[in-house]
């Protein structure tokens, strides 16, 4: 009988594992949707089958950050981090929830971890360079930025980075002819925003 009873739990401990992981999977699949409060829903009923689950507290985090509840946010991916094994995407996740809060020192360490862990992790290298560019430090953020580009260079927001620190940093026309041959692989509108507004600005300063 001890047998049988033992065996009858392991088998709901699996069974109870293999359902978080499809409510985690399938809310990933509503989050990617843009359906965030449906995703939460989904995520919610895997708590209450696995409460300590760290994947599940740190998909519960992108979803608050994505619908701007930074607090919610930042609670739950500290929960992530707090009960998981460390992992790259939870400490890189960590710093998004820091760094829409505005406590922009907190997330470059979070940022820091993440890259100790894996040291070529996109989104941690990502939250740097948008950090130090936030700083006013556009060099070091040209560091990451370039890094990405070199790695990904199709990503719009990465693309947008460059072009702004270098001319932030005084290489307007850099900057603008970076612009134009990007926007003849890419027909981005924010991308073309960007470019007219470089150009008005290196008008108005020759005249």
């Amino acid at each position: 009988m001890k047998k049988i009873f033992i065996f009858l739990m392991v088998l709901l401990l699996f069974g109870c594992e293999n359902e978080v992981d499809t409510y985690n999977r399938d809310a990933l699949k509503l989050v990617r949707m843009g359906n965030y409060t449906e995703g939460l829903n989904l995520l919610n009923e895997a708590l209450e089958l696995d409460p300590e689950n760290d994947t599940t507290w740190n998909n519960i985090s992108l979803c608050y950050d994505a619908i701007g509840e930074y607090q919610l946010a930042l609670e739950a991916a500290q929960k992530a981090v707090n009960l998981g094994d460390e992992n790259e995407v939870e400490y890189s996740n960590l710093g998004n929830a820091y760094f829409d809060l505005g406590n922009i020192e907190e997330a470059k360490l979070a940022y820091e971890k993440s890259l100790q862990l894996k040291e070529d992790y996109y989104y941690a290298l990502y939250g740097l360079g948008n950090y130090y560019h936030e700083i006013g430090e556009y060099e070091k953020a040209l560091e990451y930025f370039y890094n990405l580009y070199d790695n990904n260079p199709i990503n719009i927001d990465v693309i947008r980075y460059i072009a702004f620190c270098n001319y932030k940093l005084g290489q307007v026309d850099y900057a603008i002819d970076f612009l134009e041959d990007e926007i003849e692989k890419f027909n981005s509108d924010e991308l073309k925003q960007l470019l007219e507004l470089l150009i008005e600005n290196r008008n108005a300063d020759n005249e």
